[in-house]
């Protein structure tokens, strides 16, 4: 799951139990929606930082 800064979530995957989480990793990246921020050009689809947490 991925949230932002607020606690709303952004993209969520679900995997079997015995995948490890770092296969997941990039694949929930993309799954994030574009991030539109009022400038011209592409909306972004990354944001700027992420913080990562393995509970």
């Amino acid at each position: 799951m991925i949230v932002d800064g607020h606690g709303t979530p952004l993209a969520v995957l679900i995997s079997p139990a015995n995948r490890h989480d770092s296969m997941l990793f990039e694949p929930l990246l993309d799954a994030v929606p574009l991030i539109r921020n009022g400038q011209r050009g592409h909306p972004r689809k990354r944001p700027d930082t992420l913080y990562a947490d393995k509970a």
